[in-house]
C-alpha cells in the first residue's frame, strides 16, 4: 500500500474526528513491520495492466472547478463520489499536476459539476484534449457562481458547491473532500460516462 500523507487545509472539526484519524491510520501501514509494507511494491500489478482493466470502470464524467479572484481553474475527472449524506460531503480524486489543485487549496472552495452527454465537447476541452489551459477553458459553456465562488456551468446535470474540509495527498493524486453549502439540478438529461477510452452514455429508464 502507498504511503499517503495528510496535507493542505484540514478544518478542526474534520483534524478532531474519527475519520481524519482513520485516514492517518492508512500512513501508518506502510510504517509497520520495521517500515516495510505488510504488502511490498514489488508485488503490485503493472500499471499498464492495471490502467487497461481500469477503463473497464464506468465512470460519470465531472468538471471540478474552483476560483481564486480572476483565476478560475478547472479540469475534468471521473473520480467523483458521495462521502456522507449527514453532513453532506463529496470526495473527489484530482491530479496533483496542473493549477486546479493549486486553485483550491488556496481558496479552500470547488465545485462539482456533473455533465450530461451532450457537454462532450466541455469535457474534452476541460481534459486538455485541445491543448487548452487556464482561463481559456471557461471561453466555452455558461459559467457563474453560486456560494463559494467557484464556477457552476449552466446546464449541468447536478453541481455541487464545495468548501474544502480536507486534501490527502497520495502518489499522483489528492484527495479532496468538499462540505457541500449549495447545489443546483437541471433538467435531467442522460449523463456523460467514461469507458473504455471513450465517452459513451446511457439511456434515461422511462417510467412504467
Amino acid at each position: 500500500m502507498s504511503e499517503c500523507t495528510v496535507g493542505g487545509a484540514v478544518r478542526a472539526n474534520i483534524a478532531n474526528s474519527a475519520q481524519l484519524g482513520a485516514l492517518q491510520g492508512v500512513r501508518s501501514l506502510a510504517s509497520q513491520n520495521g517500515g516495510q509494507s505488510a504488502h511490498p511494491r514489488n508485488s503490485a500489478v503493472d500499471p499498464a495492466e492495471y490502467k487497461a482493466c481500469m477503463r473497464r470502470f464506468a465512470g460519470g464524467v465531472n468538471i471540478i472547478t474552483s476560483a481564486d479572484g480572476d483565476v478560475w481553474a478547472g479540469l475534468t475527472a471521473t473520480a467523483v463520489c458521495s462521502l456522507s449524506a449527514y453532513p453532506p460531503r463529496v470526495l473527489c480524486c484530482v491530479n496533483q499536476q496542473g493549477l486546479t489543485l493549486n486553485v483550491i487549496r488556496n481558496t479552500e472552495n470547488f465545485c462539482v459539476n456533473i455533465l450530461s452527454e451532450a457537454q462532450h465537447a466541455l469535457a474534452e476541452r476541460f481534459a486538455g484534449m485541445g491543448d487548452i489551459g487556464g482561463d481559456d477553458r471557461f471561453a466555452e459553456g455558461d459559467w457563474a457562481p453560486l456560494k463559494t465562488g467557484a464556477p457552476a456551468l449552466a446546464g449541468a446535470i447536478v453541481s455541487l458547491d464545495c468548501i474544502l474540509e480536507a486534501a490527502i495527498d497520495c502518489d499522483t493524486h489528492s484527495i479532496i473532500v468538499g462540505s457541500v453549502v449549495a447545489t443546483k439540478n437541471s433538467e435531467l438529461e442522460n449523463p456523460l460516462l467514461w469507458f473504455d477510452g471513450q465517452f459513451t452514455t446511457t439511456k434515461i429508464r422511462s417510467e412504467q
